[in-house]
């Protein structure tokens, strides 16, 4: 006997009201405490589950030309349990989706800030230490499925938070972001990458998105180049760079986010009207 069927009930995940809560999400630690330092973040319990061996960091955010504070919250995804010997982030897509759904059920978040490294395409604007926040979508690209119906499954094309105001005022790169759990991509991998016209690939931030959509809960990828796509000769000192040009522009966006309704985040020739449409389709 077939199960019942549930149709989706589609929730906007942008919703035309100030943001006040915040969440970061991160997969390394490393990525994230130049990011706690900058912050002034502190270590504490905030309830979530413990067998997901999250690491979680909180402070307060002041919004930009104002004394408003708000409470911020970051959550790194922490280390595997399983590798005691030498410490291993709980770095992909499955680590990130059980962050993400924890966060969204106990946390309950307006917006969830999927940050980190990530590789990108020099030959299309991606410089190792440029940051890039995501723009028009946050896709898959190593859930090849070529069935009907399953296809655009596969590539999810999920929506997310638009800034452009905030990246004009701080001259940042924009990039539709692509995810997979392979560091090293495949050629067909690349390949997807390609159609989903990305320059940045990472290893987590369409699982964020993806999860966070059944929450109505909105999602921005901001990603600091590490390397070129498909080369790592030069990965742990570029590493460096990337989390230090990360940590300074993370607090930059948060404050001009902080209490800003979405349609005040777009660049000024785009309508209110405009969006309001393009959220309620």
């Amino acid at each position: 006997m077939r199960p019942e069927f549930f149709p989706f009930e589609k929730k906007p995940s942008v919703i035309e009201r100030p943001i006040t809560k915040i969440v970061i999400l991160m997969a390394m630690q490393d990525e994230a405490d130049p990011i706690i330092k900058e912050l002034k973040l502190n270590p504490c319990e905030i309830g979530l589950d413990h067998r997901l061996n999250l690491h979680t960091f909180k402070g307060t955010l002041q919004e930009q030309n104002t004394a408003a504070e708000f409470e911020l919250v970051l959550v790194a995804q922490g280390f595997c349990r399983r590798f005691t010997e030498c410490p291993v982030s709980q770095v992909g897509t499955q680590a990130a989706t059980r962050a993400t759904m924890e966060i969204c059920n106990k946390l309950e978040p307006q917006l969830i800030i999927t940050a980190g490294t990530a590789g990108g395409y020099p030959l299309k604007g991606a410089q190792v230490g440029d940051v890039f926040v995501s723009t028009d979508q946050i896709s898959y690209h190593n859930r090849d499925i070529p069935l009907p119906g399953y296809e655009a499954y596969g590539k999810g094309n999920y929506e997310c938070l638009e800034i452009p105001s905030v990246t004009s005022e701080l001259n940042l790169k924009s990039s539709i972001i692509s995810t997979g759990d392979s560091l090293r991509p495949s050629d067909r991998d690349e390949i997807m990458i390609a159609e989903n016209k990305a320059i940045i690939k990472d290893m987590e931030a369409a699982a964020v998105a993806e999860t966070a959509l059944l929450f109505g809960v909105s999602v921005l990828a901001v990603k600091s180049v590490t390397n070129q796509i498909g080369l790592y000769n030069d990965f742990k000192p570029n590493f460096q760079i990337a989390i230090k040009n990360l940590a300074e522009k993370i607090p930059e966006i948060l404050k001009r986010i902080i209490n800003k309704k979405p349609s005040e985040l777009l660049i000024p020739s785009t309508s209110v009207e405009t969006y309001k449409m393009a959220i309620n389709q």
